[in-house]
């Protein structure tokens, strides 16, 4: 069961079966669009744009093993559902604030250890920052976030997830 630490209890998800993302690197063409909407088993043939080369699509059946190829450049995104119903998209990036005791060069250590990068540093907290996994990590942000939870150096690490809502 796919879980993550949110304020110091593990919240549960679920994968969605309606909805797939997918992170595209560099420009993309139409043909590309018919591949990917076809991998995906996509109800239209091109995702809705949500920005930073992320494109979310409604699906006509769940992910199977028989799924084809994405093109290249082309990396999928887990799609969970939120505790109201929602689709959130799992990025390569989470937030860490790290106990007050931990200094800049153990960060730097830890991360290094880990394969994760700084992607900025909170303007607002102490030793709180966003960190992402690399291209070529063996684990993704969730299982990374947890990592970093568990690990003991940590006040709290989340997924970053690029949440969907729908106006009121």
């Amino acid at each position: 069961m796919a879980f993550y630490w949110y304020q110091g209890k593990k919240a549960a998800l679920s994968k969605s079966t309606t909805h797939r993302a997918v992170r595209c690197a560099g420009k993309t063409t139409p043909h590309i669009w018919q591949r990917i909407a076809a991998a995906l088993h996509a109800s239209a043939a091109h995702g809705e744009d949500l920005g930073n080369g992320i494109f979310f699509y409604e699906v006509t059946e769940p992910p199977s093993s028989s799924m084809e190829a994405l093109p290249e450049g082309v990396s999928e995104l887990p799609v969970f559902l939120a505790p109201g119903g929602g689709p959130m998209i799992l990025t390569e990036e989470f937030n860490v604030k790290f106990k007050p005791e931990v200094t800049r060069q153990e960060v730097e250590a830890f991360n290094t250890q880990n394969g994760v990068g700084i992607v900025r540093a909170s303007r607002w907290e102490e030793n709180a920052f966003v960190l992402a996994t690399q291209r070529n990590a063996k684990v993704d942000a969730l299982a990374m976030a947890n990592r970093y939870h568990e690990s003991g150096l940590t006040l709290y690490a989340e997924p970053n997830f690029l949440q969907l809502l729908k106006p009121v």
